[in-house]
């Protein structure tokens, strides 16, 4: 709701400060119109297309409030109809480049490099979103069958099979967050220094700063884990129905999305390594 209030006052204090002398209720279709079409041309030079979508539907329903309250004179224009949102693919992300990721974080001793290890293995090794990796406790760790419970979007809970490098990793761990919990609290297992659970904004700042001093990228980000999983699995020929449940997609075109990214990467591979796939003339 607060996002809704904040799109249709920003709107209004740009395109209604600048036209006060039509700014009067009931309000006029075409001024609204033309205050509509402006503004959403202003708004195409800077957001993607997917946040414009979601600001029309802002408008949308104060265009109804409009209407419902009897504040609208004549019909409006359809300036609003809803555009195809942008279809847009995972940003891909190497095995090398995981690799080269983790192995920066076990060269260092730090307490929170190693937890932050933990946790990109994590991530990586069930395909995981941050906030499910959060929302972790010990009893979610199921050691002995190495499974992982994992609750998903919708409370709806799912068990993800644990590798033996994702538990080595959890279990080094363990002593560095022995040392910072705290009795009484929940035993969360990814916690800092002050025994708390860690924020999504922290770790989503831990992860971009990572990459950039081990990778030299300033685009990472905790969710191409989860795509980069994604994608490897399907490279490597795995069902594309099992790697739907093991990330606990509700949809299976969800997950098809991830085949456009590993087609897209075997046409660039095959591009760079086949020695007739360039236009080259003839020597």
């Amino acid at each position: 709701m607060a996002a809704y209030v904040r799109d249709v006052r920003l709107f209004l204090l740009r395109e209604a400060k600048d036209d006060e002398a039509n700014f009067t209720l009931p309000l006029a279709a075409k001024v609204l119109e033309g205050w509509l079409f402006r503004y959403l041309r202003h708004l195409s030079f800077r957001l993607k297309r997917t946040s414009i979508e979601r600001k029309k539907c802002s408008f949308k329903a104060f265009v109804r409030f409009l209407e419902s309250s009897g504040n609208l004179d004549g019909a409006l224009k359809p300036v609003l109809a809803g555009g195809k949102a942008e279809s847009r693919l995972p940003s891909y992300m190497s095995a090398k480049s995981v690799e080269e990721l983790l192995e920066h974080l076990w060269r260092r001793s730090d307490p929170k490099d190693i937890r932050d290890a933990a946790f990109l293995e994590v991530l990586y090794g069930l395909g995981l979103r941050i906030s499910e990796a959060l929302n972790l406790t010990l009893q979610d760790i199921d050691m002995d069958r190495k499974l992982v419970r994992v609750t998903g979007k919708g409370r709806k809970v799912r068990y993800t099979p644990c590798t033996e490098r994702t538990l080595e990793a959890i279990i080094a761990y363990l002593p560095v967050r022995v040392r910072w919990a705290k009795p009484g609290e929940r035993e969360w297992l990814f916690v800092g220094p002050a025994g708390k659970r860690l924020s999504v904004r922290n770790m989503q700042a831990r992860v971009a700063k990572l990459g950039v001093e081990a990778l030299g990228r300033n685009d990472l980000h905790p969710h191409m884990f989860r795509h980069a999983l994604a994608t490897h699995l399907l490279e490597g020929g795995m069902d594309i129905r099992l790697v739907k449940e093991m990330l606990g997609h509700a949809s299976l075109s969800t997950t098809q999305r991830y085949t456009r990214v590993t087609l897209e990467h075997l046409f660039e591979t095959y591009q760079k390594a086949h020695p007739r796939a360039s236009s080259k003339g003839k020597e």
